[in-house]
């Protein structure tokens, strides 16, 4: 049983990203529109992965999800997230990711067809990435990105890792809506770093957008946003 989990998973992943990169690569030779390509690979992505991976997503107050451009985030429990985030989100998205997935053979071409903004050295990143960031919220577009910056066993810390401020200081900075989506347990269809997957419902509450003015504490933000995840996920 183990290892038809881990071909299940295997097939899951890698034909959405295989269909994800061909559409991707077609649509930007006949468009050379970074955003048409976007959409084309989120769509694929997230209409292939949940039916092969067998997940049943179920989300609460969706609505909130039309909110845009906003900035994101999400509670990070599984190698699952980016496609059930594809599935929600459908559409005009760029996604924050770390540098080395950028030399990954198989989800670094994925993730630069729709111009995903990788984190490099401590150096640059700052300036570099915030630039980045607000020529695709300019457009119109919205950020995705984990305060956390790892995958975090759901079961550890109250089910969220500590946050980062990135997530809150970019939003007050580009004057846009932080949107916060509490993934409950992807982790139990995907434990983090785990090989084996297990088909089911994937609970998902979508928290209302806030705003960080000009003038208030971005780590503050960031602490009360951490703790509203832990709040929303001991409801489940």
């Amino acid at each position: 049983m183990a290892v038809i989990r881990s071909l299940h998973l295997l097939l899951a992943l890698v034909i959405p990203a295989l269909l994800g990169i061909i559409t991707g690569t077609i649509w930007a030779l006949v468009t050379r529109d970074r955003r048409r390509t976007t959409n084309a690979v989120a769509c694929v992505v997230g209409w292939l992965g949940p039916r092969l991976a067998g997940l049943r997503i179920e989300c609460a107050d969706r609505h909130f999800l039309a909110t845009q451009p906003a900035v994101v985030v999400f509670n990070h429990q599984s190698g699952l997230d980016p496609v059930i985030l594809c599935a929600l989100l459908q559409r005009d998205i760029v996604g924050v990711a770390k540098q080395p997935l950028a030399r990954n053979p198989l989800l670094g071409p994925l993730l630069r067809l729709p111009g995903t903004i990788f984190l490099g050295g401590k150096e640059d990143r700052r300036a570099r990435v915030l630039e980045q960031v607000q020529q695709v919220l300019d457009s119109g577009m919205s950020i995705v990105m984990a305060p956390e910056g790892t995958r975090v066993h759901a079961a550890q810390s109250g089910g969220v890792g500590r946050f980062r401020s990135g997530a809150c200081e970019i939003a007050q900075r580009c004057g846009v809506p932080i949107l916060p989506i509490v993934i409950h347990n992807s982790g139990e269809r995907l434990v983090a770093r785990g090989r084996q997957l297990f088909p089911g419902p994937v609970r998902i509450t979508v928290l209302p957008p806030r705003h960080i003015a000009p003038g208030d504490d971005f780590e503050q933000a960031t602490r009360q946003l951490e703790q509203d995840y832990v709040a929303t996920l001991a409801q489940a």
